[in-house]
This record gives C-alpha cells, sequence and structure tokens, in this order.
C-alpha cells in the first residue's frame, strides 16, 4: 500500500521527551482536517519513548548504587559514618548536575551513565577522610574535633595526588574529535567535575560533619546484633589479612617476580586479544 515516511528530529539541547510528547499531540490535533480521515497514523519509531525509559533505568541504577554505598559503609563503619558519607556523596551528585547545566550539557543518557560510574570515584574521598578520622579516635583515642583536625593533615595531599591523577585520566577524552567526540565530550566534563567537586567536599563537609557528628569510640560501634557480628568478623578478617601481608614483605623477592609475570600476561593476552578498529 501506498505509505509517506515523516521523520521529526529534535534540535541540539531539546527534550527528546518533550518533543516526541507535542508532536503526537499536534497529530491527533491535525486528524480530520490536515490528515483526512481515511489516513492513517502509524507512529514506527518513538525515540522520545524510548530514551524515556532508558534514562528512568539509569536514574534506579543511580539511586541504588547510591543506597548500596551507604549500606556498605553503615556496616563497615556505622550509621553516623554512614550519613557522613551519604550527605557527601548526595551533596556533590547534586553540584555536579547545577555545574553540567551552567556549562551547557543536558541530563540524558550520557550524563546519568557518568554519574553512576563516578560514585565509586567520589564516595571514596568521603571514606578516606571518616575512616582516618575514625581510626585515630581509636588508636589515640582524641575527641572527634581534634582528630579530624590530625587527620586532614595527613591525608590532603593523598587526596590532591588522586584527584589529579583521576583527572588526568579522563581529561583528554573531552578532546577527541567527530560525532563521537561530542559523547565522550561530555562523559569526560561529568567525570572530571564529579571528581573536583568530591575533592572539595572531602576538604570542606565532610570535615565539618566528622567532627560535629562523630562521637567517641565507645559509643558509636555496637558490639551486639548484626552490627556486632559483622564488626567481629571484619575485625578477625583484618587480623588475617594484616598476617598475611607481614609475611609477604618478609620475601619480597618472590612477590615482585610474581607480579612481573602478571605484567607479562596481561601484556601477552592484550597484544593476542583480536581488535575491531
Amino acid at each position: 500500500f501506498d505509505a509517506v515516511t515523516l521523520s521529526v528530529t529534535k534540535k541540539s539541547g531539546e527534550n527528546a521527551i518533550e518533543v516526541a510528547q507535542a508532536v503526537l499531540q499536534r497529530v491527533e490535533q491535525i486528524k480530520g482536517t490536515v490528515i483526512p480521515d481515511d489516513v492513517k497514523v502509524l507512529v514506527t519509531r518513538n525515540y522520545g519513548e524510548s530514551a524515556n525509559d532508558k534514562a528512568q533505568k539509569l536514574i534506579q541504577k543511580l539511586l541504588f548504587a547510591t543506597a548500596s554505598v551507604v549500606a556498605l559503609v553503615y556496616l563497615a563503619l556505622g550509621r553516623r559514618e554512614a550519613a557522613i558519607v551519604g550527605s557527601a556523596v548526595i551533596l556533590t551528585l547534586t553540584v555536579t548536575l547545577f555545574a553540567s547545566w551552567a556549562w551547557g550539557f543536558t541530563l540524558n543518557r550520557v550524563s546519568l551513565f557518568a554519574l553512576i560510574f563516578s560514585i565509586g570515584i567520589l564516595v571514596d574521598d568521603a571514606i578516606v577522610v571518616v575512616e582516618n578520622v575514625e581510626r585515630i579516635m581509636h588508636d589515640e583515642g582524641l575527641p572527634p574535633r581534634e582528630a579530624t583536625h590530625k587527620a586532614m593533615g595527613q591525608i590532603v595531599s593523598a587526596i590532591i595526588g588522586i584527584t589529579l591523577v583521576l583527572c588526568a585520566v579522563f581529561v583528554p577524552m573531552a578532546f577527541f574529535g567527530g560525532s563521537v567526540g561530542a559523547i565522550y565530550r561530555q562523559f569526560s566534563v561529568t567525570l572530571v567535575l564529579t571528581m573536583l567537586l568530591s575533592a572539595l567536599m572531602a576538604f570542606t563537609l565532610t570535615p565539618a560533619l566528622c567532627a560535629t557528628v562523630l562521637k567517641s569510640v565507645d559509643v558509636q560501634h555496637s558490639s551486639t546484633g548484626v552490627l556486632g557480628v559483622f564488626n567481629r568478623q571484619f575485625a578477625m578478617l583484618s587480623e588475617r589479612y594484616k598476617l598475611r601481608v607481614q609475611k609477604m614483605i618478609t620475601r619480597p623477592a618472590r612477590w615482585i617476580i610474581v607480579y612481573a609475570l602478571l605484567i607479562a600476561v596481561t601484556v601477552g593476552l592484550f597484544s593476542r586479544l583480536p581488535g575491531s578498529f
């Protein structure tokens, strides 16, 4: 049968979901006038609908990743520490979204994937701060405020170094050319913004919360219930790990050889892996 195909493409920066809904509404309005009654309109592909479904799935994964991180911190460190880490993560994501908007980017699958990918990176800064403060409180018996001051003096350079190294890894992706470069550019910029803001939170919000929210070690840790069992098991595993590391240090040559062999195997597998570019 005779048919006419009409393709509607959104302009750059426009919302695909809103454009698709507006087009469908307009089609319904002109049926019976511009479009005769005996002409059947069939939508073969609705990019707005598919984009909305994929975006909703990514948002769900982003929320799941954030909740999982907070839950793991709760098990490993405690509820106050989990609240601090969760606050830092949520605020970092919020500021990142605002910065992306100010940069001229839109919230799409690329930026959502970048945020999901960055969860494991940005949460690391907050965990490093909280864990170091707790360690000093436990080992030296200092109150939260003094422990936070001492802990930040020990890890500031490490956080700066980690942030700069990660930025150096992802910044070159922003300079890719062509249509693929446009995708990598937003992915790269979103990741770098997230990491920089995460470091900023680690220097400002997280220490402030540690100094005001954390309590003495004998108060904040539970020795009963599920958390008590987890803490005891984790302490036992940590002690075993320390013993293994101590044994490895006494025989460094053997493990250096093992490490060299692993590098050789990695290089061999990479060179034999078939490429498609």
